[in-house]
């Protein structure tokens, strides 16, 4: 049999091709649809939002401590850096990355985020592979090298032969409608981050960022950070700006007037 010899019949464009195309993609939106009904918001923990809000204001301080009076300057620098119950003072038991792997809220948010993502997708693969199986549903329009007969053939036994490497077998359309989809997904869910299977963890970080809590990775360096951000803050040299800012405006304009 060669290539030329082959017939597609259009009831299987109709009745094989279009639907798994569409069943592929109405599986998609339903994994982004249920990953969004059973997602349980991160547990915001209390110490976590007010060490977020110091450390932006540590962030402020620094870049903006040429506005502050000395005697304001001083109690920032104090708050930070002075006395044992300082900010930057505070040592906290280190934390390993194992350990967040490790803790049941983690766990469980990965184990509902494996099962939506693939247990929909090797049921519908299945089902496809034990109704369609041996199926040739369309034609590849450009050569390809005979290397791609494994994956664009999937489930023909005429494949290991002298099948035209082209041709597409119905389980591999099927994965090739799975690997090419996120495109589509984006831009009918109105999104430029979504990718169907791992909503989940994007919509964790994107709430912990939101909610301005520390996350684990910067629990983890947290001793480490502290002494480098305590080490910087001490070589700040109170600056107040604002008393020489009108004669430096005024200097900026006279040399613009008398550039002109």
């Amino acid at each position: 049999m060669t290539s030329g010899d082959l017939h597609l019949d259009v009831r299987i464009r109709d009745w094989v091709l279009i639907p798994v195309a569409l069943v592929t993609f109405c599986m998609g939106i339903m994994i982004h649809s249920l990953g969004i009904l059973v997602r349980r918001p991160p547990k915001i923990q209390q110490h976590k939002i007010r060490e977020g809000a110091t450390l932006n204001r540590l962030g402020q301080f620094k870049r903006n401590f040429g506005v502050l009076p000395p005697d304001q300057f001083a109690s920032r620098l104090a708050f930070f850096v002075e006395g044992d119950d300082a900010f930057l003072n505070q040592q906290k038991p280190e934390k390993s990355l194992m350990n967040s792997f490790m803790s049941p809220d983690f766990m469980a948010s990965q184990l509902t985020e494996s099962i939506l993502s693939f247990l929909p997708r090797m049921v519908v693969g299945a089902f496809i592979r034990y109704t369609f199986g041996g199926f040739t549903v369309c034609k590849v329009p450009f050569p390809l090298p005979q290397s791609f007969g494994l994956m664009l053939q999937s489930g023909i036994e005429l494949a290991s032969r002298d099948l035209d490497v082209t041709y597409v077998s119905a389980l591999s359309w099927y994965v090739l409608n799975l690997l090419g989809y996120q495109g589509v997904y984006r831009l009918v869910l109105s999104s430029p981050n979504v990718t169907v299977g791992t909503q989940a963890t994007n919509s964790r970080s994107s709430a912990t960022a939101l909610s301005g809590t520390i996350t684990d990775q910067v629990e983890m360096g947290w001793n480490q950070s502290i002494q480098a951000e305590k080490a910087n803050i001490k070589k700040l040299i109170c600056k107040w700006d604002v008393p020489s800012a009108e004669d430096e405006l005024l200097q900026i304009k006279f040399e613009e007037v008398y550039k002109k």
